[in-house]
């Protein structure tokens, strides 16, 4: 559940909470204590004022431990 509220830290560092739609994701991996995962968010498409973003937690091995989507109003 802590690696879900990173990804949501990296929602909100960028956008006010009432800009964003929706956030979900799916766990794919254990996040084992004490490493260091890295989090992203790419912008897959933009339209009609809101964008859509794939959202990855990775190890620095290269496992992603999560997955998941977010859509925000971005006008």
């Amino acid at each position: 559940m802590l690696s879900m509220a990173y990804l949501g830290r990296l929602l909100t560092d960028r956008y006010e909470q009432d800009r964003i739609h929706s956030f979900s994701v799916r766990f794919s991996a254990i996040t084992p204590v004490n490493s260091t995962p890295q989090c992203t968010g790419t912008v897959v498409k933009v339209e009609d004022g809101l964008g859509h973003l794939d959202l990855t937690m990775t190890l620095p091995d290269g496992t992603v431990t999560l997955r998941g989507s977010a859509v925000v109003a971005v006008n």
